[in-house]
């Protein structure tokens, strides 16, 4: 079974120590393309060569997101309907992955235009065939999908197409508890069941990482829609928020996931959903 993490490159470097030992991947938020066609990289030596030495192999992660690291649907179709850029971008990546020690390249595009289906999966084929020859894998991440008539950021995505042309790809099963979005469960085990039963139909089960998140959030509430901003907790955030508002946590069957709610001393209202080791 292969194991995948994700870091930024400012990470510290006994936390990245105390992780490695459990891991075959690890994915380096992140690699952007600039407006004129050149690949900007993390500044991640140091954690390549740290990886190397535990037998974790890193990998690039290429990803659709602008200079705020945000997510461009815009800058993806640029990519996907201009051919010379596309050979420029394979240059640039299978380059970077043999000068620097990279095992291979993960590609995280994320809310593509709906027409540039097809298109992302020819670019995935692409880059992969040119991986391959030196023995390097192609991971791509995947938005969750349950349903082939999906609208939203993931109606684009081709699962079975996309299995086919890909080394592994990587669920992204979380996030139905967002920020902006109402309190509930980062990852509700009914919704996460589905994601895999669609994706194991289509897509070889040995190629599926499935995502955990190991964090959550707190709401404010009452949650009122455009307005309610959620904060992201890390695993023992959360728990340190619960004990320092003596709040009891419960355990949500529905979900499978632990969640509490307290009141402050300004009797303002907050709900805490988050994962932990039962959850997972």
């Amino acid at each position: 079974a292969a194991s995948l993490g994700y870091t930024y490159a400012n990470i510290e470097p006994n936390t990245l120590r105390a992780i490695l030992p459990y891991l075959t991947y690890l994915s380096i938020f992140t690699t952007r393309l600039s407006p004129e066609g050149t690949l900007i990289f993390p500044d991640a030596q140091n954690i390549t060569s740290l990886s190397r030495s535990f037998g974790v192999a890193p990998l690039v992660h290429f990803s659709s997101t602008d200079e705020n690291g945000q997510f461009d649907s815009a800058l993806a179709h640029t990519l996907l309907t201009d051919d010379a850029l596309q050979e420029s971008v394979i240059a640039q990546l299978t380059a970077a992955v043999e000068e620097q020690g990279y095992a291979g390249v993960d590609v995280d595009f994320e809310f593509l235009l709906p027409e540039d289906g097809a298109a992302f999966v020819t670019f995935l084929a692409a880059l992969h065939q040119a991986l391959q020859k030196n023995g390097w894998i192609l991971m791509v991440d995947l938005l969750p999908k349950w349903e082939d008539n999906q609208t939203g950021g993931a109606a684009a995505l081709d699962y079975a197409a996309i299995g086919e042309v890909a080394d592994y790809v990587f669920l992204m099963t979380y996030e139905w508890g967002y920020a902006a979005g109402p309190p509930m469960a980062v990852a509700p085990l009914p919704q996460v069941k589905e994601v895999l039963s669609y994706a194991t139909n289509l897509i070889d089960p040995k190629k599926i990482l499935m995502g955990l998140p190991w964090y959550g959030y707190r709401w404010p509430i009452p949650y009122e829609a455009g307005m309610t901003k959620g904060v992201s907790l890390s695993l023992n955030e959360a728990i340190k928020d619960a004990a320092l508002h003596d709040a009891g946590i419960s355990f949500d069957l529905r979900s499978q996931t632990p969640y509490y709610t307290y009141r402050t001393d300004g009797d303002a209202f907050y709900q805490v959903w988050f994962d932990d080791a039962q959850s997972m």
